[in-house]
């Protein structure tokens, strides 16, 4: 859907009207003849129809091209522009800014939609609902920002086209803002601004905004258990109140209430409100744009704004925290959350009026690379909006009293995956949107291309063996054409089914591999499976705390510092990885990895219990 309205809240400068409506002037439609100052056109999208061949195209990044097409440049004179983030010390200043700048820029939207409301909420409320879409998009409009900024220097004269104002996109939610980002809509979206703010009036063009998803009905059964969590929350008037404590499970999330003998029960609530509220045309929006800054790119944030801030958070603000107030009247004594915190707007507004009310938060980590990646974002918005967070392990090297241990649930329970009884190697991949999502320690831009001939390069040592080797790919391919690439390369490749639990499918096969240190690395070290595991270090940067751990397992031949190296050993323990798996040495740097960032207990639910009730005397 889109808006007519969005041009007159886009305040951009002195002159930011006459801009925002350029799409109105003749020249700047594209059947008006408009002469050309460069022979240089800088495309930004995906999207043909914002590109200008008629001249040599400058690529701003893999964003701009479709790698599943494999003649999408031809008959395209085009040149890439170079990478910002290969010097790695700027991405870590770039994450370091956005990081200290969105609690600053949280304290003034919190003054603002506080007067909007007729509200007197904390500040602290208003960054349990806005704060994680404030997160992402202050990273994805800076990474945007810089990319634009530096290529302008190189080639001030070149061309561009731009989106019409008319046909911005405004998420309703944070759910609907994680769905969009991912369009290459989105990713024009934000450049057409960025070019505007920077006062580079190019052509605009129209092109519809995808439509917004309607929300999948819930199953019958989802439905039964989300009253019933209602009405038990009520009824029972638990001190601990939970999401579905991903990724538990329900099975394991079902034992913990057993065991705290109905003193914690769960709120499973569906992630979105059944009414989404429309933008409204009103001074709402056009006051955003009114927020005080301090340098450009916060000038440049706050300009957005107007149609960037998610539609929960004005127009369908009321009627949301209506329907939350209407959850339940008890006020548990402390909430207690893993994903509930990201994309589930039921959850985290009742989590914020609870914790308005005096509930304690307590933040669970949810995946790897909590404690060893070398900075992020994520964990710190946790950690920060969080009374207590618990890890994986690592609570000692966080330096914050916040943090505690707790054995992780899902790696603690049932029995080890059965000892090399496959006939198969295992290999898991990842990929990522091919526009940078945040500033985190992993590759950006161009970098994913290399980061995906690593994966080519340890396919490709395995020889003959290739046959007897399976690909976990990542759920979604994001437009590389990761899997038609290696199709094409590797026909003997199988490729593994992900909907396949990880726990079961490790059970089928002798080895396992990763190529990042990610959640699967985690996992699979702590369910004791063999395995091997590469990466690049200067493109997955790790915590200098984490290091030692790290260097234990290269010396164990556990983790490698290149593919061919990887494969190499792969194809001597091949016929039987158990037996180096055994070895004093790899089991030593195994079990110090596991203690220290995948910690497991066959006694979990006892001890979960006994530190839980021991915070809430606390």
């Amino acid at each position: 859907m889109s808006w007519a309205w969005t041009a007159k809240y886009c305040p951009i400068g002195k002159s930011w009207l006459t801009r925002a409506r350029i799409q109105n002037s003749p020249r700047s439609t594209p059947e008006s003849p408009r002469r050309r100052n460069s022979s240089l056109f800088l495309a930004t999208t995906a999207l043909k129809e914002f590109w200008d061949t008629q001249d040599e195209v400058l690529l701003l990044g893999p964003w701009c091209v479709r790698y599943d097409d494999p003649d999408w440049l031809a008959d395209v004179r085009s040149r890439r522009l170079g990478n910002v983030w290969d010097d790695r010390a700027r991405l870590e200043r770039a994450a370091a800014y956005c990081g200290d700048l969105q609690p600053e820029l949280l304290a003034k939207l919190a003054d603002y939609l506080n007067a909007v409301h007729g509200v007197a909420l904390s500040p602290r409320y208003w960054r349990i609902l806005a704060g994680p879409w404030l997160l992402y998009y202050t990273h994805q409009l800076f990474d945007r920002y810089t990319q634009i900024v530096e290529a302008l220097k190189e080639y001030p004269d070149a061309r561009s086209l731009v989106l019409a104002v008319e046909d911005f996109y405004i998420p309703r939610d944070a759910a609907d803002f994680h769905r969009f980002y991912h369009t290459d809509h989105c990713n024009l979206q934000l450049y057409s601004h960025i070019f505007r703010f920077l006062g580079r009036d190019f052509p605009a063009r129209r092109h519809a905004p995808p439509p917004t998803p309607k929300l999948p009905p819930r199953n019958p059964s989802d439905r039964i258990l989300g009253f019933a969590s209602r009405c038990a929350i009520s009824l029972l008037r638990p001190k601990i109140v939970s999401d579905d404590l991903y990724p538990a499970g329900r099975r394991l999330l079902w034992r913990l209430v057993q065991k705290m003998r109905g003193q914690a029960l769960p709120l499973l609530v569906s992630g979105s409100f059944p009414q989404r509220a429309a933008p409204v045309d009103d001074s709402r929006h056009q006051g955003l744009g009114g927020l005080k800054t301090r340098d450009e790119f916060e000038r440049l944030l706050v300009s957005s704004l107007p149609w960037a801030l998610p539609t929960i958070l004005l127009e369908g603000f009321a009627a949301a925290r209506q329907s939350s107030l209407g959850q339940s009247s008890h006020v548990p004594r402390a909430v207690m959350a893993s994903t509930g915190l990201y994309y589930n707007e039921t959850f985290k507004l009742a989590a914020a009026e609870w914790v308005e009310r005096g509930a304690r938060l307590w933040g669970l980590q949810h995946g790897g690379q909590y404690g060893t990646a070398k900075y992020s974002l994520a964990e710190r918005h946790e950690r920060e909006v969080c009374d207590r967070f618990f890890t994986w392990g690592w609570s000692a090297s966080a330096q914050d009293n916040r943090a505690q241990d707790l054995p992780v649930p899902r790696l603690s329970s049932g029995a080890s995956p059965a000892r090399s009884s496959g006939e198969d190697v295992l290999i898991f991949s990842v990929e990522n949107v091919r526009n940078a999502h945040h500033l985190f320690p992993h590759p950006l831009g161009w970098q994913w291309e290399e980061y995906f001939s690593w994966l080519e390069r340890f396919l490709a040592g395995l020889g003959p063996r290739i046959s007897q080797a399976c690909l976990r790919p990542y759920p979604h391919d994001y437009g590389w054409g990761l899997r038609q690439r290696l199709s094409r390369r590797f026909p003997n490749l199988r490729r593994d089914q992900a909907s396949v639990p990880l726990r079961q499918r490790l059970s089928t096969t002798r080895l396992a591999v990763t190529d990042y240190p990610g959640t699967p690395f985690s996992e699979i070290l702590a369910l004791d499976k063999p395995s091997v595991h590469f990466w690049q270090d200067s493109l997955w940067e790790s915590r200098e705390e984490a290091r030692p751990y790290f260097e234990a397992l290269r010396e164990a031949g556990v983790v490698h510092p290149d593919p061919e190296s990887a494969a190499r050993h792969a194809l001597r323990i091949w016929d039987d990885p158990e037996a180096w798996w055994q070895q004093p040495k790899t089991r030593a740097a195994r079990a110090a990895f596991v203690e220290r960032y995948a910690r497991t207990s066959a006694d979990w639910p006892r001890v979960w219990t006994e530190t839980l009730r021991r915070e809430l005397g606390a």
